[in-house]
């Protein structure tokens, strides 16, 4: 048998940005927010070769951007987007991104979730908010509640969802494991469907260029668990499996 599993930190955040995001903002959105602008032509021209810039793209006018308030974020988001009662740990560390949130003073009024502490980065639009969820607190919907001053500015809905069982699912693993690790993209195309998808920033796929999507996915390990079986392998590795939506070196 060969099992799927993901480490600690990627599960806290549920395969998602914030696994290439952490408090010290390493993501390439969060890197060009709260980096100093840097001019492009000082940049070596050998990075924005043909194998990083599709067809039809033209190098931006800065590598990165400074950071400023934004007043029309695309995405108002919460990562991971919701979380479960009863776990062992049982503190959880929100990453919120909005419009000029970094200042905002945050609340729950739900029973048994307490905000222990929030952190602010150099960017403006992010907050990192940590949770503690007492014993014996129930599942539920609640608001993540900012404010400013006295008056509340924005709310974010969340969630905490009931733990599944886990007999027969969690085995483990041991020094008798044989781990492989897969960036899906790298791996096997099973789906070619969703090798182009019209509303993100770089279209299709290029197996011949190193920066470009290879169009590997869920499907395609699927696919090929035979072939890790052959090679003894019994635990798989997933690097994170999150949406990444730049317009070049997705």
């Amino acid at each position: 048998m060969i099992r799927a599993f993901y480490p600690s930190l990627i599960a806290a955040l549920l395969l998602c940005a914030a696994c290439n995001t952490s408090r010290t903002a390493t993501d390439a959105e969060t890197v060009r927010e709260t980096t100093a602008n840097i001019p492009i032509d000082t940049i070596p021209e050998e990075v924005f070769d043909t194998q990083r810039l599709p067809e039809g793209v033209t190098k931006p006018e800065y590598a990165y951007r400074k950071a400023t308030p934004a007043t029309g974020v695309i995405e108002e988001r919460v990562d991971p987007p919701n979380w479960w009662v009863g776990m062992a740990e049982r503190q959880v560390e929100l990453m919120m991104h909005g419009g000029n949130i970094g200042n905002s003073k945050v609340r729950i009024d739900y029973p048994g979730v307490t905000v222990k502490d929030v952190v602010t980065l150099q960017n403006p639009n992010y907050l990192f908010v940590m949770l503690d969820i007492a014993p014996g607190t129930k599942p539920g919907k609640f608001d993540i509640i900012l404010s400013k001053g006295q008056a509340a500015t924005r709310t974010y809905p969340y969630e905490l969802s009931e733990r599944g069982g886990t007999d027969g699912r969690l085995q483990g693993l041991t020094t008798s494991d044989f781990v492989y690790l897969i960036m899906p993209d790298r791996f096997t195309n099973g789906d070619p469907s969703n090798d182009d998808v019209a509303d993100m920033a770089q279209r299709g796929i290029d197996r011949s260029k190193m920066y470009f999507r290879h169009g590997g996915d869920i499907q395609g390990i699927i696919d090929r668990l035979d072939y890790l079986e052959e090679l003894s392998v019994t635990a798989i590795w997933l690097n994170p499996v999150q949406t990444n939506d730049q317009a070049y070196e997705s």
